[in-house]
């Protein structure tokens, strides 16, 4: 057991033991006595005890926290003994030249100049730290900030901002790169005592340029500094906003009170997901959660100038985000794959009189299922149906009575029959894991449609079991128009046409109360007034027949046969045709036994 001590070293507290006290008190003696009859003793004494002091402190943490004989051996090591550097002070003031104790591998920290600083010390900090000339430096900046039409003068200003200054001796020592120890601390000391001494001498009119430089230099700096410190409120503000929201967005995520489209959200989660719900839940909620803790975290401290920082806040958070990331990606994966396969079920409806020369089409708006779309009201005066937004399909989950119900909006497509009849087939889509169940899924879609006489009633909504999972199911009215036969869209249709060929290429919400007759080009509107049809395409017209070359001659047992430009004869046993500019003449024998 060790007997330990408090001491003071340049502001800050140390535990030291006893005998390791002794000897830093010993060695800062002598130093002192070594620099008695220093002018600048004070300063230089300053400055090494708070060299030491940072050595020190590297040498504390949190598990250890008094100052050994080891640490205080180190130091001496890395600080020199005055008694090995006394012989080459003498000599170097004999000489008067000045010699640095200089570690090449020793990393330089970036710094700002104030010693052989115009402005700011910017350049001057380049140059020590890339042991360049900062002359130099200075041309080739003021050079690229003309061409960059001042670009480069902002980036001056910024690096102002956030460029520390080396005040002290060690961090100017640092800049440069040189040894932190007792000689050149002292050293260096000294020298800017001598430029201090040879600025006051040469003070005067370039003295007073050289204060107007800085001093308004130093207003620039003022003034981006309150221009920044303002942007970085106002950008800690709008982070701060951001999460706040996200969070109101977890909370209710939690509570189990966000919706889709004002359906309860934990819906579409349930009809999407195959993964364990908890599972999903969670990822949710470190996915929104992390940013939205962070972004308030962040827009805190900008807002009020906090300088407090915690790595392992953030690495915490990194964490944490990525596991929600990974969650939902394993949930994401396990949902794409119950979209991997199509099935699709066709059922053809049987038509009464299905030869009928008009077949009209309307959808029953009547249906009961349209109240609990948010956009019945537009339906009925056929405006376009919102149904949800869920995709393209026009899917809507219901909660009803907390039950889950999922309706689809139909799709009507009008194509041309191979027959002489109407044809009106019923096509059921759905996707699954496989093949097979997504059959099977499809199979189970309810939906109906009846025939009043010539009239084709079309169920606007099919229903999927409340079982069932959403896996794009869909339903399509397949209507086969034979040619020369005509279908009649009423105005209820409107919403539900979709993607219907026709030969004006008319959009499918103009189709609607109209008539449209299957021709060989396909459906053409006949009752078209107020329709513009500028896209109708022409009739395609017959290729002109080539030249004849000549005259050609067709000798036969039975007939012969004469081609030229003035027409065609053809003369056999039992007639003869003419076909030339007059027309057509035909004989035969019984027309001439009735000339005879």
């Amino acid at each position: 057991m060790n007997k330990t001590v408090t001491i003071n070293i340049s502001g800050i507290i140390f535990h030291i033991e006893e005998d390791a006290y002794e000897t830093l008190s010993k060695y800062l003696s002598t130093i002192r006595g070594y620099f008695h009859n220093a002018q600048d003793k004070e300063e230089i004494m300053s400055d090494i005890e708070a060299r030491i002091a940072e050595l020190l402190k590297e040498k504390v943490s949190d598990f250890k926290q008094v100052v050994l004989m080891t640490d205080v051996d180190y130091v001496m090591n890395i600080m020199g003994k005055p008694e090995d550097f006394a012989g080459d002070e003498d000599q170097s003031s004999n000489n008067n030249q000045e010699t640095y104790y200089t570690n090449p591998n020793r990393k330089r920290r970036f710094f700002r100049d104030p010693d052989d600083k115009l402005i700011g010390g910017v350049c001057s900090g380049v140059a020590n730290y890339f042991d360049w000339d900062p002359t130099i430096i200075r041309i080739v900046y003021a050079i690229l900030a003309l061409t960059t039409f001042g670009f480069l003068f902002a980036v001056y200003i910024l690096l102002w901002i956030i460029l520390p200054e080396a005040k002290t001796t060690a961090e100017k020592l640092e800049m440069r790169g040189e040894s932190i120890d007792i000689n050149n601390i002292s050293k260096t000391v000294k020298e800017e005592a001598e430029q201090l001494k040879e600025r006051v001498k040469k003070f005067g009119e370039s003295g007073r340029v050289n204060r107007t430089g800085e001093r308004l230099g130093e207003a620039f700096k003022q003034f981006f500094t309150i221009v920044f410190m303002v942007l970085g409120k106002f950008v800690g503000a709008l982070f701060m906003v951001f999460g706040i929201g996200l969070m109101i967005g977890v909370i209710a995520i939690f509570m189990n009170k966000a919706s889709i489209d004002g359906t309860n959200a934990q819906l579409y989660v349930d009809d999407f997901l195959i993964t364990n719900k908890f599972f999903t839940f969670i990822g949710i909620i470190l996915l929104m959660g992390v940013p939205a803790i962070m972004l308030l975290y962040k827009g805190f401290k900008m807002v009020f100038g906090i300088k407090y920082h915690n790595k392992w806040l953030n690495i915490g958070s990194g964490i944490l985000w990525t596991i929600g990331i990974i969650m939902l990606t394993v949930t994401g994966i396990n949902a794409a794959k119950e979209f991997s396969e199509e099935g699709k079920i066709k059922t053809p409806y049987q038509l009464q009189n299905a030869k009928m020369d008009t077949l009209y089409v309307s959808v029953d708006l009547n249906n009961k299922l349209l109240e609990m779309y948010d956009s019945y009201e537009e339906v009925k005066q056929y405006d376009k149906m919102r149904t949800g937004g869920i995709n393209d399909h026009g899917f809507q989950l219901i909660d009803a009575n907390g039950e889950k119900r999922i309706y689809g909006a139909t799709q009507v497509n009008i194509v041309e029959s191979a027959t002489d009849s109407f044809e009106v087939n019923i096509i059921k889509r759905a996707r699954g894991s496989e093949k097979k169940p997504a059959m099977e899924r499809a199979k189970k879609i309810a939906y109906s449609i009846k025939q009043n006489d010539s009239l084709l009633i079309i169920d606007p909504l099919f229903s999927i079991d409340k079982d069932e999972k959403l896996r794009e199911q869909e339903v399509i009215i397949q209507i086969r128009v034979p040619k020369g036969k005509v279908v009649k869209l009423d105005k209820s249709l409107y919403s539900f046409l979709h993607d219907v060929d026709n030969v004006s290429n008319t959009w499918d919400g103009d189709m609607v109360d109209r008539r449209w007759i299957m021709t060989l080009r396909g459906l053409e509107c006949i009752d078209c007034n107020g329709l513009n049809l500028e896209n109708v395409l022409p009739l395609p017209s017959a290729p002109p027949m080539p030249p004849m070359p000549g005259e050609i001659n067709i000798n036969d047992n039975d007939a012969k046969v004469k081609m030229n430009e003035k027409g065609i004869d053809i003369k056999s046993k039992d007639a003869t045709i003419k076909i030339d500019e007059n027309g057509i003449k035909i004989e035969t024998k019984n027309t001439k036994k009735k000339e005879d």
